[in-house]
């Protein structure tokens, strides 16, 4: 079984079962295809979880790419407001050519068609929930969302919630 040197500078930080569980699970996934897509390479809690799980991943077996879809500042005002709508603020309703922009930008990012292929696809940033609905080829997917999600707004959910039935799996923090 391939050991990971990284991984094990985890130990004394968590239990050595749950380090062996990591590694017979690892080795049940070895030679799968992992793409991570998010919007930053740096300065952010995704980077910093990939920037640490992809080499570890690496020593595993397992091959996990990343791509970062760069949105340009327009998308920021959006993306902005809906993360404030998502952690309970009310900045009043989306304007729907604001939302309409944002997504015709989303899609365009991405509208090359599959650049990786992989066995599954973790989306990551409440910015990219669209994708696995525009794209069928970027599923099985996972998304995870990185914010605080606990009293989101109505319209907020009501955003997010379109595009959820794609994914296999979505995780909320």
């Amino acid at each position: 079984m391939e050991t990971s040197p990284l991984l094990d500078r985890y130990k004394g930080i968590v239990s050595a079962s749950l380090i062996e569980q990591i590694y017979e699970v690892a080795h049940s996934l070895a030679g799968l295809q992992v793409l991570h897509v998010n919007t930053t390479a740096q300065g952010g809690g995704v980077a910093e979880i990939l920037n640490e799980l992809l080499p570890i991943m690496g020593e595993l077996g397992i091959q996990h790419d990343w791509k970062v879809i760069s949105l340009d500042e327009a998308s920021g005002y959006f993306t902005a407001r809906l993360v404030d709508m998502l952690q309970g603020y009310d900045t009043g309703a989306f304007p729907e050519a604001e939302k309409q922009v944002f997504l015709e930008k989303l899609r365009h990012a991405v509208s090359k068609g599959p650049e990786y292929q992989a066995d599954v696809y973790f989306i990551h940033d409440f910015q990219l929930v669209p994708l696995a609905e525009f794209f069928p080829w970027m599923r099985p997917a996972i998304w995870f969302c990185h914010v605080d999600t606990a009293h989101p707004t109505p319209s907020a959910q009501q955003y997010i919630r379109q595009f959820l039935d794609p994914y296999a799996l979505t995780c909320l923090e």
